[in-house]
C-alpha cells in the first residue's frame, strides 16, 4: 500500500484487533475523524460513457483471470461520481481498525477485500465499480495503461504494480451483455475483485493491494443506445467464418454481418468502438457479396462484381494495398477476383484469367513478410482456393497444387514456394486445410493428408488417402485440428470439434474457429448455433465461462 505513515499502528493494530471482534455487531465502531475524512481528496467524474476493456489482455494463458469480464473493448456508462484522487493510505486505514470499524491487515500487510468496503463505509462511501475505476484511470478514450497519465488527474498508486479492490454485481455479461450499464454491488455478499489499472499488467500478480473510494454525484440516466439494424431481405445464413476472438456471416441477400471483437476494426462499422453490446452483429459496409473470409483479426467480402474488399487489422500487410495499421471500413484490395481464400495474416484470390494473387504474411512466404498488395505469385490455372494459416492450396485442373509449410515425401515439415508449389494429383472438387493437415473432396469421397490424428487416425500422410464416403458431394470444413465433413442431412465425420450430438441433422453451412480460440458455429436457414469456450468468436458476449457452453447466435 501507499503512504507508509503509520507502520507501528498498524503492527499494534494487528496485535492488539483480534479478527473476531470486526465480526461482533454488538462491538462499538468509533466514528471517523473529522480531519481523516476531510483529508480524503476527491476527484468528480461528470456522468457519460467511456472505453473500456482490452481485447489484447487476454491473447497470453490462463484463459479465465480476474478481468477477464472486461474482454472486449465496449463502451460503459457511468452516472456522476467522485472518487478519492489517491489511494487510501495506510494511517488512515489503521485509524479505521483501531476504531473497530475495519479488520486487521492479513499477514504480509496487504489488504482484503472485506477490509476495503468497511473502510469506504466507515467515511461514509463505497468501493468503486470495476467500470468506475477504470473510466477514472484511464479517460473516456481508454488509454492502454497508466503510462498515459489519468485525465481526471488521479495517482497512480504504484504505477500499475498495485492492484485495487472494485466492488461489482458480478455476472459473465455485465458489460458486455449490458454494454451500457455501471453493475453495482447488491446484496449482502458482494464480490471484491483486483484491478489492475495498467492493463497490460491485468494478469500479473500485483506487489501489493490499494483502494479508493467513491460516492454517487447524481442518478442521471444512462442515454439510449442507438438501434441495433435489422436484417430486411433474406436473411438465411448462406456462409459462416471464424477468427480470433469475433465471427461474420454471410446472408441470402448478400449482406455480411459480423460480431465480437472489434479492437482492430474486426466488425468493419467505421469506428473500433461500437456503442452497443459486442455480441450483438452489425452489418458491414458491403453489398451484393458472395464470398467472406476471415484472417485472424481481418475479414474480406468478394462482390458478384469481382471486387475484393477487407476490413480490420493492417500490421501485416493483411488490407492489401493499404499503409493504414489497420482499416475500419472495407478497403478495396484487388478486382477481377473469381475465388477467395483468406486465414492468418495473410489473404489469396483467383483471378478471372485463372492465376493466383496473394497479399500480407505467413502463408505463401517463408519468413513472414509477404507482399503488402495483391501479388501474382506465379500459379495459373487454378478453379478453386483455400488457405490455413501457414499454407495454400489450389485446385489446378486434375491435381491439387500446394504451398507453404507443408509435409515432405520424409514426412517432415518444409517450406514450399507457390513456384515450387507440391502437386497432389486428385480431381478435387472443394479442398479446406487446417494446421498440419489438408484435405480434398474427390467426387463423393474426402481425401486428407498430413497428421492423421487431425481426421481421426493416427501418424502422418504424405499423400491423400481416402477418410470417409458420403451418399453425395459432402461439404468440407477444417481449421487448426479439427475436421468437419458434413452430407447434407448427416453428419459423417468430426474431429476434434466435439459440437454436441445432432447439431448436423439439419445443417447446412459450418465455421470453425481457429485453433487457438476452438469452437464452432452451424447454420441453417437464419439460425446460427454456436458451441465452445466463448471469447467473442461464438456471439454470447463476452464469455468468461471456463467450460464449453452451447447456444443460439441470434443475428438481427
Amino acid at each position: 500500500m501507499k503512504h507508509l505513515v503509520w507502520p507501528l499502528l498498524i503492527v499494534l493494530s494487528s496485535c492488539i484487533v483480534p479478527q473476531h471482534r470486526f465480526d461482533r455487531a454488538e462491538e462499538f465502531v468509533a466514528p471517523p475523524p473529522a480531519e481523516l475524512v476531510a483529508s480524503v481528496k476527491m476527484t468528480p467524474i461528470p456522468a457519460g460513457v467511456s472505453i473500456q476493456g482490452s481485447s489484447q489482455g487476454l491473447a497470453k494463458p490462463p484463459l479465465y483471470e480476474p478481468g477477464y469480464d472486461s474482454q472486449p473493448v465496449h463502451r460503459v456508462y457511468t452516472s456522476g461520481y467522485e472518487i478519492s484522487t489517491e489511494c487510501v493510505a495506510d494511517a488512515s486505514y489503521g485509524a479505521c481498525v483501531m476504531a473497530n470499524a475495519c479488520p486487521a491487515l492479513a499477514w504480509g500487510g496487504k489488504v482484503a477485500g472485506a477490509g476495503a468496503a468497511a473502510f469506504c463505509k466507515w467515511i461514509g462511501m463505497r468501493l468503486p465499480t470495476e467500470a468506475e475505476l477504470e473510466r477514472a484511470v484511464r479517460g473516456d478514450a481508454g488509454a492502454p495503461t497508466v503510462s498515459v497519465p489519468s485525465p481526471w488527474g488521479l495517482a497512480t498508486c504504484g504505477n500499475g504494480t498495485t492492484a485495487q479492490w472494485v466492488m461489482d454485481d458480478y455476472q459473465c455479461d455485465a458489460y458486455v451483455g449490458r454494454a451500457w450499464a455501471n453493475p453495482l454491488a447488491k446484496g449482502s455478499s458482494p464480490l471484491y475483485r483486483l484491478f489492475s489499472s495498467a492493463l497490460a499488467e491485468r494478469l500479473q500478480p500485483a506487489e501489493a493491494f490499494s483502494f479508493r473510494c467513491a460516492r454517487n454525484v447524481d442518478a442521471t440516466p444512462p442515454p439510449q443506445p442507438p438501434k441495433l439494424p435489422v436484417c430486411q431481405g433474406n436473411c438465411s445464413v448462406v456462409g459462416l467464418a471464424l477468427g480470433e476472438r469475433f465471427g461474420c456471416a454471410l446472408r441470402g441477400d448478400a449482406s455480411v454481418w459480423c460480431w465480437g471483437s472489434n479492437d482492430r476494426g474486426q466488425l468493419g462499422t467505421g469506428q473500433v468502438f461500437d456503442a452497443m453490446p459486442a455480441s450483438a452483429a452489425l452489418p458491414v459496409a458491403v453489398t451484393d457479396t458472395a464470398e467472406i473470409g476471415v484472417g485472424l483479426a481481418f475479414a474480406c467480402a468478394r462482390g458478384n462484381s469481382f471486387d475484393v474488399r477487407c476490413w480490420g487489422d493492417n500490421r501485416g500487410g493483411q488490407i492489401g494495398g493499404s499503409t493504414n495499421p489497420r482499416e475500419d471500413k472495407p478497403f478495396t484490395v484487388v478486382g477481377g477476383a473469381t475465388h477467395l481464400a483468406v486465414a492468418g495474416n495473410h489473404g489469396c484470390v483467383i483471378l478471372q484469367n485463372q492465376s493466383v494473387s496473394c497479399w500480407g504474411h505467413g502463408g505463401a512466404d517463408s519468413g513472414g513478410l509477404g507482399p503488402t498488395t495483391a501479388t501474382p505469385i506465379g500459379l495459373t490455372g487454378a478453379t478453386a482456393l483455400a488457405a490455413s494459416e501457414t499454407s495454400d492450396c489450389a485446385i489446378v485442373g486434375s491435381t491439387v497444387r500446394c504451398w507453404g509449410m507443408l509435409i515432405d515425401d520424409a514426412g517432415q515439415l518444409a517450406y514450399t514456394t507457390a513456384a515450387a508449389a507440391r502437386v497432389y494429383n486428385i480431381e478435387a472438387s472443394a479442398i479446406a486445410i487446417g494446421e498440419g493437415h489438408w484435405c480434398a473432396v474427390v467426387g463423393k469421397q474426402v481425401h486428407c493428408w498430413g497428421n492423421r490424428g487431425h481426421w481421426g487416425g493416427a501418424g502422418l500422410a504424405t499423400t491423400p488417402e481416402v477418410v470417409t464416403t458420403a451418399t453425395v458431394v459432402p461439404r468440407l470444413f477444417a481449421s487448426g485440428t479439427n475436421t468437419l465433413v458434413i452430407d447434407p442431412s448427416n453428419l459423417i465425420l468430426e474431429v476434434n470439434t466435439v459440437f454436441p450430438k445432432g447439431w448436423f441433422s439439419d445443417a447446412l453451412v459450418a465455421g470453425l474457429a481457429p485453433a487457438t480460440e476452438g469452437g464452432g458455429c452451424t447454420s441453417r436457414d437464419a439460425e446460427i448455433r454456436c458451441f465452445g469456450m466463448e471469447r467473442g468468436q461464438l456471439g454470447r458476449g463476452n464469455g468468461c465461462n471456463l467450460e464449453q457452453v452451447a447456444s443460439p447466435l441470434l443475428l438481427p
